[in-house]
């Protein structure tokens, strides 16, 4: 799974983040990357790739979770 979370120390009605729950594959295309961000393939630093199976998400205390469409998610370390 991968998390990202904002958190406030004093008010938990203000959280908010999401869960990414799938399966970690081999890395990503780094080429395509650096295609796509106009950036030289040395600069692009090593990846992993999550074929996404749902995401949770929640802002405050109201939680949702849903079955994304796209299922390949590419993401650089």
């Amino acid at each position: 799974a991968l998390v990202v979370e904002s958190q406030n120390a004093f008010r938990p009605s203000m959280m908010v983040g999401a869960c990414v729950r799938g399966t970690f594959g081999s890395g990503a295309d780094r080429a395509a990357i650096a295609e796509r961000y106009g950036i030289e393939l040395a600069d692009v630093p090593s990846t992993v790739e999550l074929q996404v199976e749902r995401v949770t998400s929640w802002r405050g205390f109201s939680i949702s979770t849903s079955v994304p469409r796209q299922r390949r998610l590419r993401m650089a370390q």
